[in-house]
This record gives C-alpha cells, structure tokens and sequence, in this order.
C-alpha cells in the first residue's frame, strides 16, 4: 500500500470547493465572524454535496 499524502492538485474543482466551505461552515463559533457572505457556494458541487453542507 503507497502512503504517499494526497496532494490538493489531484483533488477536482468540487471537491476542493467542498473541503474549503466544510472548514469554513464548521469552525467554532469564536472563530466565526459576525456576518459570512459566500457566492454562490453551489458553484461546481454536486447537489448532495449541497444538501450535506447545508445540514
């Protein structure tokens, strides 16, 4: 079995895009900032990706 890390240039468009607003969404809430504005976080995922986000 290869135990070489995964690089972010293997990943797709999605699921960088996933990875980034996951982290963003899910960080404690004293780090969150009083307003967060995303354009239009459905821009290149999948529509359960959505769903599982959204949740």
């Amino acid at each position: 079995m290869n135990a070489a890390p995964l690089k972010a240039h293997a990943l797709s468009d999605g699921t960088l895009r996933f990875i980034c607003l996951a982290m963003v969404l899910n960080q404690p809430e004293k780090f969150m900032p009083s307003t967060l504005l995303i354009d239009e976080p459905e821009l290149g995922l999948h529509p359960y990706a959505i769903a599982l986000l959204a949740a």
